[in-house]
Formats: C-alpha cells, structure tokens, sequence
C-alpha cells in the first residue's frame, strides 16, 4: 500500500449551509496530491443536519 502524502481531517457540527463550499476549496488539493480526507460529525447521526450526507457524496 503506498504511502499518502496528506490526511486532511474535518469535524462536522451541523453546518449544511457551508460544508459543500468547504470541501469545494479542499478538492484542488485533493486531487492535485495523494491524499485522504476525513470527515467526522461531532453531534452524532440522531442529531445531524444531513452535512455528513453532503460529505460522503
């Protein structure tokens, strides 16, 4: 398994309203290096707005 270059680690609290533009600015680095991404709802699934939903697409 090769090495990744970055691991960019994002938590999640209930923002729907920004989290797509968030991860828009973050893909020119995504797919410019070999590079894993992190996304962690901090208010658990019973709790969530949907912005996980919005990350996993």
């Amino acid at each position: 398994m090769a090495k990744k270059l970055l691991t960019i680690s994002l938590l999640v609290s209930n923002r729907i309203d920004t989290i797509d533009k968030c991860l828009s600015s973050l893909k020119p680095i995504m797919d410019a290096l070999d590079a894993d991404l992190i996304v962690v709802d901090t208010v658990g699934e019973e709790n969530s707005d949907g912005s996980l939903e919005v990350a996993r697409k």
